[in-house]
């Protein structure tokens, strides 16, 4: 009888594909809806977003997901690489972009976002 022999090596191998199709995902998807957007492509843009979902569902199937800081509110406990600081008028921290997103796998942090961060222009940093 055949056995199955994984060892750990071709594991990672295994979930480093996830994350690259993740990122490939994430990215398409990001400069898709910007052009989308940019052009006034709406209507246009049906099977575009549909494939995306497929992909997005499928991705889910493996226990992969995305995480996108855009937008939400900074703290210091997040789980981020910032690769710049930008100060404005702001009243609280913000995640100003996501530059890669985070990747889990089964709930486990495989790939730390990397962000840049906006803040107060009073504030010291």
């Amino acid at each position: 009888m055949n056995s199955l022999n994984v060892d750990s090596g071709s594991i990672l191998n295994e979930q480093q594909k996830l994350v690259d199709l993740a990122l490939i995902y994430w990215s398409l998807k990001k400069y898709s809806n910007k052009l989308i957007n940019e052009n006034n492509l709406e209507e246009k843009s049906r099977p575009l977003k549909s494939n995306l979902t497929k992909f997005e569902n499928l991705l889910n199937s493996f226990n992969v997901k995305i995480i996108d800081y855009t937008d939400q509110k900074y703290n210091e406990g997040m789980n981020v690489d910032i690769i710049d600081t930008i100060k404005s008028d702001v009243a609280i921290p913000l995640i100003k972009e996501t530059i890669e997103p985070s990747i889990t796998i089964n709930d486990i942090l495989v790939k730390r976002a990397r962000v840049i961060k906006e803040i107060n222009r009073s504030e010291n940093e």
